[in-house]
């Protein structure tokens, strides 16, 4: 096996206190051929990142004024001395052999534009919530990938820089969804490697971006949307319609997650209930209705 950089860029705009065993997971990687790029995208307080950073080596960090996510990953990208690109969120850490077994699933099919791997999801301290080796194979073509019937979590991607350069990385006008809408176009440009095993353990905690449920579900939306819109240009009528069918599951899902938050949300915080049920009525009037039919129902 050829010996290539690995340029791991993490993205924070909060430090928090799951910075340090993100940073961790990667120094303890069995590939030693890496470094990290850390992007400080306008967090509270530089100084503390640069505390946790200061005495690990090959870690770069990066200040810069808030500008996104999109943007924050694209700069890390720039940055970055690899010829092979991992991304890795503050909250969520890689198992030590992630880079390598990585590296050898691409070096296997070199025609492979990115490869993801199997994770689950744990809590604050790190216990299995759900997700892992339970979770099916997912069929990681475009057309699936869109329809939602397959889903590859960014944290898991390792990325040839040719391929990521070549669709421009991240969409900057995507302030969420925006890990989604960057696989499918990398699975427009070739196949994605998918690892079996558990590499990967995505974080769930009270201050997860994910928690924000009218952004992440305007974003998922427009994400499709603008797949859509370019699938149309090219004239493809096959991923225009599982683009459709995409919008459709999306519009299902986040209304009825909206009508959840709205109700948790209704005594402690009635202007933020009310925006949530006007964003699940603007997504899908339809599927609120059916939500809080099927509410009643029940009791």
């Amino acid at each position: 096996m050829s010996d290539p950089l690995v340029s791991v860029v993490l993205t924070t705009n909060r430090g928090g206190p799951f910075l340090r065993e993100a940073l961790e997971s990667v120094v303890h990687q069995t590939w030693r051929n890496w470094e990290i790029v850390v992007v400080d995208d306008g967090s509270p307080d530089g100084e503390a990142i640069d505390h946790i950073t200061r005495n690990i080596e090959r870690c770069h960090v990066h200040h810069q004024a808030n500008a996104g996510l999109s943007v924050a990953r694209n700069t890390g990208a720039a940055l970055a001395k690899g010829k092979l690109i991992a991304f890795i969120d503050d909250d969520d850490t890689s198992e030590p052999e992630r880079l390598t077994c990585q590296v050898a699933a691409l070096e296997a099919k070199p025609d492979a534009v990115a490869c993801h791997t199997q994770y689950d999801v744990v809590d604050v301290g790190g216990a299995h919530i759900a997700g892992g080796h339970d979770r099916p194979e997912p069929e990681t073509t475009v057309d699936a990938l869109l329809r939602l019937d397959a889903w590859v979590l960014i944290g898991t991607i390792l990325v040839r820089r040719e391929a990521f350069e070549r669709i421009d990385g991240f969409n900057p006008l995507l302030l969420t969804s925006e890990d989604m809408d960057l696989v499918w176009r990398l699975a427009l440009m070739g196949p994605l490697v998918y690892v079996p095993d558990v590499l990967v353990h995505s974080r769930q905690h009270p201050d997860s971006m994910t928690t924000n449920v009218v952004r992440t579900a305007l974003g998922a939306v427009r994400a499709h949307q603008l797949q859509q819109l370019a699938a149309e240009r090219r004239g493809d009528e096959a991923l225009v319609k599982s683009a459709k069918a995409g919008i459709r599951q999306d519009r299902r899902y986040w209304s009825s997650r909206l009508i959840d938050a709205a109700l948790t949300h209704r005594h402690d915080d009635p202007s933020r209930a009310l925006g949530e049920l006007v964003t699940g009525i603007r997504i899908s009037p339809v599927g609120v209705g059916r939500s809080i039919a099927h509410r009643l129902t029940r009791r």
